[in-house]
């Protein structure tokens, strides 16, 4: 499942900026491939959260994560 929330706008110019979340979730236990959709590709996406990467790559507090992919692979780590 892929779901977009979009950010509302600055009311303040200098408050800090509000960001998009696209969250990507797979609940299966096959390797799953999500790509980002056409309309928002060109938007400068970057990790935030990946529960499928290890620490301390998982998780990146400070919005300074990896920049995005055409393509995420997402693959379940544990035994069937």
């Amino acid at each position: 499942m892929t779901c977009l929330i979009a950010a509302s706008p600055r009311q303040d110019l200098l408050a800090p900026q509000n960001h998009h979340l696209l969250m990507m979730l797979h609940a299966g236990i096959d390797p799953k491939t999500f790509v980002i959709p056409a309309e928002i590709q060109h938007f400068a996406w970057r990790k935030f959260i990946d529960t499928a990467a290890e620490s301390p790559e998982d998780i990146y507090p400070s919005l300074d994560g990896p920049p995005r992919r055409k393509t995420v692979n997402c693959g379940w780590k544990g035994t069937r």
